[in-house]
């Protein structure tokens, strides 16, 4: 199916296509082309023999395969940066280098002059827009100065002002889930991250007295998008073409077992083993856990043994696991016989067998995600 798009950016797409093949879009009505008006005849034949095409099928053809080449040669050129920017994040010997390697390095290299823009996606609470900050403050970039960070997305138009206002910076979009379903503010990112002729020129057309910038600029900064959620918009794959994306994905016994007992040391003066192994015995691949939820632990153990309260009860609020499944999921990691694991089960819980195997299924396709 061809990629859908406003107007703006089909007319701005076929005038850098027609510029690289030496035909001068000032001689073509470009817009009477998109619009499909009745000067549309005169203008396909400005331009058929010169690009030896007889349909604006092939025309728009001809212009996704030179974008498409065009996006390769960026992309090959972005591999090598990338790869001295990871061998730098391994050569760190931080202990955060196993788990959010790749995502440190894909986000120095962006923000060292190499690709536009950068998707990073996962679930929430896993510490993707920590790391970014992370890298920000290591590379000694100052917020206001070199970058700026935006919290939430409100509407395309207030997107338009971030983008002017922040057009030579790297901008962090950061809790912005309401991009992704929004087609024009997609649009807007599109005309911001990537452009075949170099220049990445973003317009917004309106009478409305509301927009406080001009109506086209040229965007010359980079852009970091932290996103939580995705959607099946045409124009969210189209932007993702245009970016690196990159997706984060922790297993729980990640988690629990690598970064989880990393940061309660770091952030525990005594304690973080017991905290942490609580937690484990506790909780399932269920559980979805997040970092929060180990800082929030913290803090209470903290303060649980400083008052004299039974800190593993409040921890268990925020843990919030089914009890049934951290069962469970505790028997599958005991190497008894799966006999004995239901008899211990049923005796428990006084759930039946069929029981058991339910919440095992569950537990396995959520550990095989």
């Amino acid at each position: 199916m061809p990629e859908k798009m406003n107007k703006p950016m089909q007319v701005e797409r076929i005038k850098q296509f027609l510029a690289n093949h030496n035909v001068d879009p000032k001689t073509v009505d470009t817009e009477a082309l998109v619009d499909g008006s009745l000067h549309f005849d005169e203008n396909f034949e400005e331009i058929k023999d010169s690009l030896q095409i007889t349909t604006e099928e092939e025309l728009m053809e001809g212009v996704r395969e030179w974008e498409e080449r065009e996006q390769e040669r960026r992309r090959e050129e972005f591999r090598e940066e990338f790869k001295e920017s990871l061998e730098e994040v391994k050569e760190s010997g931080k202990d955060v280098a196993q788990y959010y390697g790749r995502l440190r390095a894909y986000v120095r290299a962006t923000v060292n002059g190499g690709p536009d823009s950068l998707i990073l996606f996962s679930r929430p609470g896993l510490g993707k827009s920590y790391q970014v900050m992370s890298v920000l403050k290591e590379e000694g970039l100052e917020r206001g100065e070199d970058y700026e960070l935006v919290n939430g997305y409100s509407t395309p138009l207030e997107l338009y002002h971030q983008l002017y206002e922040n057009r030579d910076k790297v901008l962090i979009l950061d809790d912005v889930d309401g991009i992704a379903s929004s087609r024009k503010a997609l649009s807007l990112l599109q005309a911001a991250t990537w452009s075949a002729s170099g220049d990445r020129v973003v317009n917004y057309k309106t009478t409305s007295g509301k927009l406080d910038a001009p109506q086209e600029f040229k965007f010359e900064g980079s852009i970091i998008i932290c996103l939580n959620r995705e959607s099946a918009l045409p124009e969210l794959r189209a932007l993702k073409s245009r970016s690196i994306f990159h997706r984060l994905e922790l297993t729980h016994q990640e988690l629990v077992n690598g970064i989880f007992p990393k940061i309660a040391e770091k952030e525990l003066d005594g304690g973080s083993e017991e905290l942490v192994e609580f937690i484990k015995e506790n909780s399932n691949p269920a559980s979805e856990l997040e970092i929060r939820d180990l800082m929030k632990s913290i803090d209470l153990y903290e303060y649980a043994n400083g008052n004299g309260v039974d800190w593993k009860e409040l921890v268990s609020g925020i843990i919030n696991a089914d009890e049934e499944l951290t069962l469970v999921w505790n028997l599958m990691k005991n190497g008894n016989t799966t006999k004995e694991n239901v008899k211990k089960f049923r005796k428990e819980t006084g759930k039946s067998r069929q029981t058991f195997f339910n919440k095992k299924k569950k537990l396995k396709k959520l550990v095989e995600k």
